[in-house]
């Protein structure tokens, strides 16, 4: 990670998504499909399992940037959307309830705010450490059905 120049680096980590490969300790599981019976429920539950692992996974990986950094490094966690698999119409908007978590080595939060969605994070993010001053579009969240 040390380098003479900075640099950018983007990666989508597809989790938590279907299929949930492995329990919340990190072992291997069996495939199934979504609407076996106790898909949604107890403590076995596939997806709060696999979410608890990789939360463990990513909290690893942002310590170690961090540490190779020497904490200089900017991070941005940003999800896509939040939990919807089997969800009723009404509660549909819980979708975009999507993580969010934002570290700057100079401490300059004050352009963010709770209700910022993903159209705005680089906006924000290259005002603040560039200075520039790329306008904000309106928060929103669109579904798209496919």
């Amino acid at each position: 990670i040390q380098r003479s120049r900075p640099r950018f680096v983007y990666t989508h980590i597809l989790a938590p998504h279907f299929p949930y490969f492995r329990d919340r300790d990190g072992k291997l599981r069996p495939r199934e499909k979504p609407g076996y019976e106790g898909w949604e429920t107890g403590v076995n539950n596939p997806y709060t399992n696999y979410v608890h692992y990789n939360n463990g996974e990513i909290r690893k990986l942002v310590d170690t940037i961090l540490q190779k950094t020497n904490g200089k490094a900017v991070i941005l966690l940003l999800g896509d959307h939040g939990f919807h698999l089997n969800m009723p119409d009404e509660l549909l908007h819980w979708k975009f309830n999507n993580q969010c978590a934002v570290y700057l080595p100079n401490g300059q939060y004050d352009r963010y705010y709770d209700s910022v969605t993903n159209i705005n994070q680089f906006r924000i993010l290259f005002n603040t450490l560039f200075a520039q001053r790329y306008p904000m579009m309106k928060d929103s969240c669109i579904m798209v059905n496919h």
